[in-house]
C-alpha cells in the first residue's frame, strides 16, 4: 500500500503525507499532514484563551517535574556545550572579539583595527600604549572602545586605566572640571 485516503479531506495521497502513527492499524494516521495542521492551527486560533488556562494549570500541577527536568537538560546541554564553545573561541579569539565588539559598541573588528590605527595604538587621553595584562589569557589587553553612553557614538580608544577613570566619573564634565581644580589647589 504506498497510498492512503485521509479520513478527514476523503483524498488518497502518498503515505508521506502522513505522519507515522503506532496505535492506528497501518501504522500511519487517519488524517494527513496537511488536514492535521490545519484543524490544529484553527483549534488553537479559537481556543487561545482555554489553551493559556490549561497551560498554567498544567504547570501549576506539574511544577516540581517540569522544574527538575528543565533543570537536568540545562545541566546536560550547557556543560556540553560550554566546554564545546570554551574550545572554538580560545581556537578563534579574532571570531570572538568580533562578536563582543558587534554586540557591545556595534563595530566590526575590522572599524575597530582601523581606529587603532588611526590613533598608532595609543590612548587617545593620555598618548600611552596599553600596559595592563589580560589575566585570563596572560596577554596584553588591546585599547578599550570608549563610547557616549547616550547616543552610543564611539569618541575613540582609551587604555584601561583612563577608561576606568572617565567611567568612574560618570562622563560627567562638571565633576572633571571640579577634580582639575581641585588638583590645582592642591599641587
Amino acid at each position: 500500500m504506498t497510498t492512503k485516503k485521509c479520513s478527514h479531506c476523503n483524498i488518497s495521497k502518498n503515505l508521506n503525507e502522513f505522519s507515522k502513527d503506532k496505535q492506528a492499524k497501518s501504522g500511519y494516521s487517519y488524517w494527513c499532514k496537511v488536514c492535521k495542521s490545519e484543524v490544529h492551527f484553527n483549534y488553537r486560533q479559537n481556543n487561545k484563551e482555554q489553551i493559556k488556562i490549561d497551560k498554567k494549570e498544567y504547570y501549576n500541577k506539574n511544577i516540581n517535574s517540569i522544574r527538575r527536568k528543565a533543570k537536568k537538560n540545562y545541566l546536560k546541554h550547557h556543560i556540553k556545550y560550554s566546554e564545546q564553545s570554551k574550545e572554538f573561541y580560545k581556537n578563534h579569539p579574532e571570531i570572538t572579539k568580533n562578536r563582543k565588539l558587534m554586540r557591545d559598541f556595534g563595530i566590526t573588528l575590522e572599524q575597530y583595527n582601523t581606529l587603532a590605527k588611526e590613533q598608532n595604538n595609543v590612548c587617545r587621553l593620555c598618548g600611552k600604549s596599553e600596559s595592563q595584562i589580560d589575566n585570563r589569557k596572560n596577554t596584553q589587553r588591546s585599547l578599550s572602545v570608549d563610547h557616549n553612553h547616550v547616543t552610543g557614538k564611539i569618541r575613540g580608544l582609551l587604555c584601561s586605566t583612563c577608561n576606568v577613570g572617565l567611567g568612574m566619573f560618570k562622563d560627567d564634565t562638571n565633576l572633571l572640571q571640579s577634580a582639575i581644580n581641585y588638583l590645582n589647589r592642591n599641587k
